[in-house]
């Protein structure tokens, strides 16, 4: 599969369809459907997926970053440790800044330079991939198959989770498969009830941690305007008793 994954977003489609053919060939035809339907990439795609292959440590510290900020956030829903929480997901977005700077330079060598719009675009699938397990280990592995606008399993709603089967390690066999497809199902719904929880609670320490800040510089300037009330109330007293001695 890795192939497939250093394609470029015009080299897909054939590299895809001689896979397919060949899974055929050697009798996969389950795994020859699954890659036939997989869809050409985005250069946002291709970029994220090809820096994960060419600066792989680069990509390794944001998911390392990533967990890290999922543990501390399982913990502050318990109460502990949101300062903690504040200071790793800003490493993290610092990590995602990095990444996508990368990315672009990635791009740029092999020849596909990447416009604002686009740059944009990776930036939000590196920002919301290292958001969640399952995603890190797609970002890690250089297959992430579509661009991410949400976290976790949610940024990946609409996509046949099957296709992850191939996509990552391999497929289990299907006695194996049917006999844990509920289970997989109700594991993903909660999955996705605790990354909506996790991400609600980030956004809120974010969101307090901005109020705090215009706080404090409504305070300073209201300071500010104090002592200039102050100091113009002065002058005027000082004006006013040199005007009475003059008289």
């Amino acid at each position: 599969m890795d192939e497939l994954w250093r394609a470029t977003p015009d080299e897909f489609v054939a590299v895809r369809n001689q896979l397919a053919k060949q899974l055929k060939a050697d009798g996969k035809t389950d795994e020859a459907e699954t890659v036939k339907k997989l869809k050409k990439p985005s250069v946002a795609v291709w970029a994220v997926n090809r820096l994960a292959r060419e600066r792989a440590s680069v990509v390794a510290d944001l998911v390392e970053l990533g967990r890290q900020v999922e543990v501390a956030t399982a913990d502050a829903m318990k109460g502990e440790g949101a300062g903690a929480l504040r200071e790793l997901d800003r490493q993290r977005k610092h990590a995602v800044g990095d990444a996508a700077t990368a990315a672009a330079a990635v791009a740029e060598e092999a020849g596909l330079p990447l416009s604002p719009a686009m740059a944009g675009r990776v930036t939000s699938t590196l920002d919301n991939a290292s958001l969640a397990q399952a995603t890190r280990d797609l970002l890690a592995a250089g297959r992430i198959p579509t661009e991410l606008d949400a976290p976790g399993f949610e940024g990946l709603e609409g996509l046949d989770l099957g296709d992850l089967g191939v996509l990552g390690a391999g497929s289990a066999d299907d006695d194996d498969a049917g006999a844990g497809a509920g289970a997989d199902v109700l594991a993903r719904e909660r999955k996705r009830e605790d990354e909506r929880a996790a991400e609600e609670l980030r956004r809120a320490v974010a969101e307090a941690d901005r109020l705090e800040a215009v706080a404090a510089d409504a305070e300073e300037v209201a300071r500010t305007a104090r002592e200039r009330a102050d100091a113009a109330r002065r002058h005027a007293d000082e004006l006013q008793a040199s005007a009475a001695g003059d008289q």
